[in-house]
């Protein structure tokens, strides 16, 4: 039994047998010990513990962002594009269409039909074809606009109420307005002849004797209504006279 033991401690006395790497005793160590007994225990040394090495964490390296670079045309273009967006945010905020009023509008009656339809009618009539001297107003006032007043003053004192052709060795004036073909009753110096078509003196004269074409004439001769100093009662004033008659 005692050479037994001897084998035992002399194979199991060595410290590098005794403990592991991590520091705690052998498993055979431990066995030996317990066949040993309390008789041998001054064979007993107690192993010495390797101090533990500490390992270094592992540290997360931590990846370096690299920020985008934008480039001055990538700038340029964010910034066209946020000024177009606030513009256009703009203009729908502006000219935001308004709502419905119904109140504005009306039906229109079965009873009134007759009554719209007549009104139609005139009103066809003194844009295709004024002769009457309320027609002949309203349509100056349709093609003259903001100068129907001084149009139709001109006009009175022109030819408005006869549509009459004055013929004199000075003139040869036509219509509505008295548009000057020529001097020497039509056969002088031409004044608007060019501006009236036709071949013949008759052909124009007839052409001027509708006041629809007399007075879009007027209208273009006069620039829209702003002059009319080719006119005689406007440039010798007596057109102020029927002011009353045009309001």
């Amino acid at each position: 039994m005692k050479n037994n033991t001897d084998k035992i401690i002399n194979f199991y006395s060595g410290d590098k047998l005794r403990i592991k790497k991590d520091g705690t005793l052998d498993r055979r160590y431990v066995k030996a010990r317990k066949i040993i007994g309390k008789g041998t225990s001054n064979l007993w040394e107690e192993p010495v513990k390797k101090p533990s090495v500490r390992r270094p964490r592992k540290t997360s390296i931590k990846k370096k962002t690299v920020k985008n670079k934008w480039t001055k045309q990538d700038k340029k273009t964010v910034f066209i594009a946020t000024v177009l967006c606030i513009s256009l945010i703009g203009a729908q905020i502006a000219f935001k269409p308004k709502k419905f009023d119904a109140s504005l509008y009306r039906t229109v009656n079965a009873q009134e039909l007759p009554s719209v339809e007549s009104k139609i009618i005139s009103a066809r009539v003194f844009l295709e074809n004024p002769q009457t001297l309320e027609e002949k107003k309203d349509y100056i006032k349709y093609k003259f606009g903001k100068n129907y007043k001084v149009a139709c003053m001109v006009a009175y004192g022109e030819g408005l109420r006869s549509n009459h052709t004055n013929s004199s060795p000075v003139e040869y004036s036509v219509g509505t307005f008295q548009i000057n073909l020529a001097e020497d009753f039509g056969r002088g110096r031409k004044v608007h002849w060019d501006k009236v078509p036709g071949g013949t003196l008759e052909e124009k004269e007839l052409w001027l004797k509708n006041p629809k074409n007399n007075i879009d004439l007027a209208h273009k001769m006069s620039n829209g209504g702003e002059n009319f100093e080719q006119w005689g009662a406007f440039s010798n004033s007596s057109y102020l006279k029927h002011e009353e008659k045009c309001l």
